[in-house]
């Protein structure tokens, strides 16, 4: 794996566990709008306008446009685009399902979208990532423009800040999804309105997904116990990884799933890369647990248990890495989990019964 992919990974899996610890760099706004976490070293950029907020890290920027007369999260979401239009993304095509969401609470939208530019004769994309909220009866939309490159390291980071918006005074209580849409390109387009038919809908579907489900691959398939869910559009980080996890009742508990194939891949081949991709992702990580286990079908595994820690948002978190590694058809499969240190042991034995419905 190449450096950047590992602590792309880190980051993937360790967003879940940071929507559950409110950062030391929080912003509150003097005019009591709102709550926001950012990461370490950004801040908010000297403002000429009080309903425009620019916060900056680095060399990258998350600007929100305020408003105090409206909260229509689809009517926000389209000044957005706008936004985003007169910025460089001149014919934006959806990257990703545009989705209704609740975050802490709070009515919702969010979305990628994607256009070519013209730099100096150079075609590059772009990449807006765009979302609305509702405040009371006031509301927001947030922006932030990324290259190629930069959203496979900052798109979960964007969309972390954008998920901890919230009220003064109020927690971190995570993000609902409420329904996905097939976002029409078309700036005039409009949503039709949420009803509780519809939310009664989405939470039976909710229902259905938290239920086990078969897991299929082109050389093999797994049984996903109730609760674990794939996450979808995050397959491209790199060829061996072929699915990303993440288990509902333990706030921040992810897994990914690696396939390699060629005569030179065995267990012991990839317990040492295994090693190496932990270590390198949390440097401080210690190896508490090895050991060889026989599976359903009779084949062995490796597993490997480590603990660290790891900082964002300012918050020191203390992990836990599961590693198990077994065949699967032409596979040898890695299983990378992540959580917290505290349930280490549940997460273990969750991704040990998915190596064991292996077929």
């Amino acid at each position: 794996m190449k450096q950047t992919t590992l602590n792309l990974i880190f980051i993937l899996l360790l967003t879940g566990i940071t929507h559950h610890a409110i950062g030391q760099n929080t912003y509150e706004d003097l005019q009591g709008r709102f709550v926001i976490d950012l990461p370490k070293g950004w801040a908010l950029q000297p403002q000429t306008n009080d309903k425009l907020y620019i916060f900056k890290g680095k060399d990258k920027s998350l600007i929100v446009e305020y408003n105090e007369d409206n909260n229509d999260t689809d009517e926000l979401f389209l000044n957005g685009l706008t936004t985003l239009k007169s910025s460089g993304l001149s014919n934006p095509e959806t990257h990703t399902e545009t989705k209704d969401l609740k975050i802490n609470g709070l009515p919702a939208k969010w979305g990628v979208y994607q256009s070519d530019y013209d730099a100096s004769g150079t075609t590059v994309t772009l990449y807006g990532l765009l979302g609305s909220l509702g405040i009371q009866d006031q509301g927001l939309y947030a922006i932030a423009i990324l290259n190629k490159k930069d959203l496979k390291k900052w798109g979960a980071i964007i969309e972390t800040i954008f998920q901890s918006f919230r009220l003064p005074g109020e927690q971190l209580t995570g993000v609902q999804e409420v329904s996905s849409l097939k976002t029409p390109n078309d700036p005039d387009m409009s949503e039709p309105p949420m009803t509780n038919e519809t939310t009664a809908v989405e939470e039976d579907s909710h229902t259905k997904k938290s239920a086990s489900t078969r897991w299929t691959h082109d050389e093999f398939s797994i049984t996903l116990p109730k609760g674990w869910q794939e996450q979808e559009g995050n397959r491209a980080m790199e060829k061996e990884m072929i699915g990303w996890f993440n288990y509902e009742p333990i706030a921040g508990a992810n897994s990914m799933l690696f396939c390699y194939q060629g005569i030179i891949w065995n267990r012991k081949l990839i317990s040492q890369t295994a090693d190496k991709t932990v270590k390198a992702a949390i440097p401080d990580a210690e190896l508490i647990k090895s050991y060889v286990t026989k599976l359903a079908n009779n084949k062995k595994a490796n597993v490997l248990v480590y603990t660290g820690t790891g900082v964002s948002n300012g918050n020191e978190v203390e992990l836990g890495s599961v590693n198990i590694i077994y065949r699967g058809g032409k596979c040898v499969l890695h299983q990378l989990g992540l959580g917290p240190l505290k349930d280490i042991s549940t997460l273990e034995k969750q991704l040990l019964a998915i190596a064991n419905s292996v077929e």
